[in-house]
């Protein structure tokens, strides 16, 4: 693997392929994407292929590309997700039990007042 190269991960699956879904739906290709985008056609296909990571300033262009709010992609995105899990539950992140760290950290959590 190249340096500086990230995997891709149970997200990024899932991002695609509601991209992927809303390019069939818009009727739009990967070089009208690109086109659209600016980004090169063969970062395009490496993004839609998982072969490389989406970065946010790559997925905030899709979206407006293909007229979709970036954080209505991602939550449909996410629902994409959990019915994954469904088929890969070892691709998915353990729930954080935000009250269960609270109560462990005390009143003083977060500690640089968030």
């Amino acid at each position: 693997m190249a340096t500086g190269a990230r995997t891709t991960g149970w997200l990024t699956e899932a991002v695609a392929a509601e991209i992927r879904a809303l390019m069939g739906r818009r009727d739009i290709n990967q070089a009208g994407l690109s086109r659209a985008t600016g980004i090169p056609k063969a970062t395009v296909s490496s993004l839609l292929g998982l072969r490389k990571a989406m970065d946010l300033e790559q997925f905030h262009a899709i979206s407006v590309a293909l007229g979709a709010e970036p954080d209505e992609l991602m939550r449909l995105a996410i629902e994409h997700a959990r019915s994954l899990e469904r088929n890969h539950p070892e691709q998915m992140p353990e729930p954080v039990d935000y009250v269960k760290i609270y109560r462990t950290a005390g009143p003083d959590w977060p500690a640089d007042g968030a």
